[in-house]
């Protein structure tokens, strides 16, 4: 009973740090986001409302467990709607400034921007550090 109490009670621990790691990553991501967007003010519509929305609706969500492990996915969630009264989820204007579009209005297609390449990247070297050192600390300190 006292080795399944102190694993309980170490698996609480555990999923408190990974939590804590998983919460400051995704700032890190979150910020990345938000700042490409504002860079190459990739959402080009009337307002800044629409792209004020955008930024805002970047979020994570909560941490989720799969067979490799804890993850949260972190992307522009929410939607607009449009004077048309057509809902465009925030979401599918990333994919499709990501990769590309055919602009009916334009008559072209719009190339794609792979900002999200790009954000994935940076955000790996700034938020990898600093998950890194949660653990690191966490570890210094239960050797203590």
């Amino acid at each position: 009973d006292l080795v399944k109490l102190v694993d309980h009670a170490g698996q609480l621990h555990n999923d408190q740090l990974v939590n804590e790691m998983l919460k400051a990553g995704s700032e890190i991501v979150r910020n990345e986001w938000v700042k490409e967007i504002r860079s190459r003010d990739l959402i080009s519509t009337p307002s800044n409302i629409t792209k004020k929305n955008m930024i805002s609706n970047v979020a994570s969500s909560r941490p989720k467990q799969n067979r490799f492990g804890r993850l949260t996915y972190i992307y522009p969630q929410g939607e607009e709607i449009r004077k048309s009264g057509k809902k465009v989820r925030h979401a599918a204007k990333a994919f499709y400034q990501h990769y590309g579009y055919f602009n009916v209005r334009a008559g072209k297609f719009i190339p794609p921007k792979n900002f999200v390449t790009n954000i994935e990247k940076r955000a790996e070297r700034l938020a990898v550090p600093v998950m890194t050192k949660i653990f690191e600390d966490y570890m210094n300190s239960i050797t203590k």
